[in-house]
This record gives C-alpha cells, sequence and structure tokens, in this order.
C-alpha cells in the first residue's frame, strides 16, 4: 500500500525525468527501466502487457518499494502515475525524442 510520500517520490521523478533531470536506462530485461541515486538507491519502472511495476532497492539490491497496477483490471491515481512514470522512463532511455528529430529532420530534406 502506498504512503502519501510514497506517491510523492514516483511524482517528483515523473516531473524530474519530463524535465530531463533524470536519465533512465533500460535493464537487461525487456520494458525494464532504472535510474540510481547517491550510488546507494536504484529505482526500477517495468511493464508486462498490462502489469506496470515500480520499485525502488537500495544498494545491496534489497528490495525497499514494490507497487503493480494492473491497468486492464484496475484504475487509480497510484497506477496511473507508475504508468506515466514507465512511459517516461522507456521515452528517455530509448531516447525517442532524438530518433524523432533525426526522422523529420531527414524528411525535411
Amino acid at each position: 500500500m502506498y504512503s502519501e510520500k510514497d506517491l510523492q517520490l514516483v511524482e517528483q521523478l515523473t516531473e524530474a525525468t519530463n524535465s530531463g533531470r533524470i536519465t533512465w536506462e533500460p535493464t537487461a530485461t525487456l520494458d525494464e527501466f532504472t535510474t540510481s541515486f547517491r550510488g546507494k538507491y536504484s529505482v526500477i519502472v517495468a511493464n508486462q502487457g498490462s502489469l506496470y511495476s515500480f520499485r525502488m532497492l537500495d544498494d545491496a539490491g534489497r528490495e525497499m518499494l514494490k507497487e503493480e497496477y494492473d491497468s486492464g483490471l484496475e484504475f487509480n491515481r497510484q497506477g496511473d502515475l507508475i504508468r506515466r512514470l514507465f512511459e517516461l522512463a522507456r521515452r528517455t532511455a530509448l531516447r525517442v525524442d532524438r530518433a524523432v528529430d533525426e526522422i523529420l529532420h531527414e524528411l525535411q530534406v
């Protein structure tokens, strides 16, 4: 169960990602992306079909927070935040905007 502080964390991660202050990288798992803080904590967002997940791990790999949201079964604020964060993280990690810019540039030539 999310606390208000947990929701605040997801919201601020979303804002920081959207503004370019946080970079995300793909993990070895398909549709899973990670970022880290202070070399002590990592955040992982993932999508498997309709299931979105948010996890926070410590530097020993222990899971500190875990939330999952099945977009096929429910709609709620927490789940929507996780889904939005995942989409932004994916877009950042895969450098989608740069690829779109390159294609648009090529089409204009």
